[in-house]
């Protein structure tokens, strides 16, 4: 999970303000770790400092989330998720035992999202603060 603030499109990991090629790039080293990349923003789209992201693994024996600040969207293809289809964090941040809050509010991939997710996140961030985040479809 990516921050990336701004506007997504229907295909958020291309349609954004990221450069296609670094974009293709991303979704090439998310699929090759059997990873799903899902883009992130706060709620409001108000700017978090920048440089979050988030690597997640739920399976039926390890889960865990690690938290790494990155300069630029580019620095997360040098980060190495060599182990991560095998459950291993990468180590190249800290675990967060917290959980994660993510509301889908990508409005050009289904209107709902937009029509009541802005809201539900907005909400949510009132009650839970910083660990609400817009994100892109999940499904």
């Amino acid at each position: 999970m990516l921050e990336l603030p701004g506007a997504w499109g229907y295909d958020a990991l291309v349609d954004n303000r990221m450069p296609p090629e670094l974009s293709l790039a991303l979704r090439a080293k998310a699929r090759a770790a059997n990873a799903r990349m899902v883009l992130l923003r706060r709620p409001g789209r108000q700017e978090s400092g920048g440089g979050v992201c988030y690597l997640a693994h739920t399976g039926p024996r390890r889960s865990w989330l690690e938290r790494l600040r990155l300069a630029s969207p580019e620095d997360l293809l040098d980060v190495d998720l060599t182990h991560f289809d095998e459950g291993e964090p990468a180590q190249a941040g800290r675990i967060d035992r917290r959980p994660l809050y993510l509301v889908c509010t990508n409005g050009r991939r289904d209107p709902c999202c937009a029509e009541r997710g802005r809201q539900v996140a907005a909400r949510l961030a009132e009650a839970l603060g910083d660990r609400v985040w817009e994100c892109t479809h999940i499904g």
